[in-house]
């Protein structure tokens, strides 16, 4: 897994130990005197200031904490929806799962639609085409399938009206 840090709170306003780059996932891991280590992406090592030595007062160890936590739900998302198309629903549960935290996963999920790489459209587009392929199903199951991975009614239903979805 991307994320292996201590989230504990600094007793004494820790110090930056190191930090190294991660070139294949893009990263940089930042590891500081009280033990905890955080993954991070570029931008976040500028926008944060870090660098060696620097004291991380608790507002500091916050917003380092918060960008490591963005960075891996938003790698494990990446992870998930490469494997498959997934509703913006199914993802969210994914990363509840994984103990992602609520304001995190919204930011990442909100990522993914504006890059399109999560719709909930084409997700159902999929999903239809996968069961009827695979075996025939009257509208009231498909339309129940649909809304219990959370894709919107309105969507469900124009596209179980399309001609080209012969049901």
């Amino acid at each position: 897994m991307v994320l292996e840090e201590s989230f504990s709170s600094p007793n004494d306003n820790p110090t930056v130990e190191s930090i190294k780059a991660r070139a294949a996932a893009e990263s940089y891991q930042v590891r500081l005197s009280d033990g905890s280590s955080f993954f991070i992406p570029p931008e976040a090592l500028s926008d944060l200031g870090l660098h060696k030595s620097r004291t991380v007062d608790s507002t500091l160890y916050q917003r380092l904490r918060d960008a490591a936590q963005l960075f891996a739900a938003g790698q494990k998302a990446l992870e998930l929806a490469a494997r498959r198309e997934h509703s913006r629903f199914e993802l969210r549960l994914k990363l509840q799962k994984r103990g992602f935290e609520e304001t995190t996963i919204e930011k990442v999920i909100a990522k993914l639609e504006r890059l399109e790489i999560i719709d909930d459209r084409r997700f159902a587009e999929a999903w239809l085409r996968s069961r009827m392929r695979r075996k025939s199903e009257g509208r009231r199951k498909l339309k129940a399938g649909l809304n219990a991975k959370g894709v919107d009614h309105r969507i469900v239903d124009e596209l179980l009206d399309l001609s080209l979805i012969h049901i």
